[in-house]
């Protein structure tokens, strides 16, 4: 083959070449869409008005009956009684976190989740809760809500922009011709 056919020939190829390299590292970047797990609270108040709830997401990774560390926590939302408001510890805001879900759901668990402030709320396995040393209670049990898939990262939509883009400039690239 002469030099010229190789350079043509691979002028031909470069953007097929190039796009499948695209959406292979955009199929494997889909990995890093995140998928969380929810589980519910739910606690007779001894000190407040009727039902305290909350609610635990943790990754989906996350195993029942194992160590819930930062690793796999995204957020506790307390939802709230007459006594004490409303609130949200986040990952960033986590000043201590302990415990772990029971093997089976529902059931009481042993969980800290205590922010940078020292507020927080705390469950045992005897079903016995407490919000800030204010909101007490019984009757503590965990159960499963659901799994929900979060948007892909950034990086991902990119990668998956610029491999449309290249495929947009090799089909207005072949028209031409």
């Amino acid at each position: 083959m002469k030099l010229k056919s190789v350079a043509r020939l691979l002028g031909r190829l470069m953007p097929a070449l190039a796009l499948t390299a695209i959406m292979t590292l955009s199929s494997s970047q889909l990995g890093a869409i995140t998928t969380t797990t929810t589980y519910n609270f739910s606690g007779q108040c001894t000190d407040c008005n009727g039902t305290a709830t909350a609610q635990l997401t943790l990754l989906s990774s996350y195993v029942l009956g194992t160590s819930i560390t930062t690793s796999n926590f995204v957020s506790f939302h307390y939802d709230g009684t007459n006594l004490i408001s409303a609130f949200t510890i986040n990952l960033a805001d986590v000043g201590f976190l302990s415990g772990s879900l029971p093997a089976t759901l529902p059931g009481p668990a042993t969980l800290s989740v205590i922010d940078t402030t020292f507020f927080g709320f705390d469950s045992g396995i005897t079903g016995q809760w407490n919000v800030g040393g204010d909101d007490f209670g019984t009757l503590g049990v965990y159960s499963l809500a659901g799994a929900t898939t979060g948007a892909p990262e950034p990086g991902t939509l990119g990668v998956m922009g610029a491999g449309l883009g290249l495929l947009g400039f090799a089909a207005r690239r072949k028209l031409r011709r």
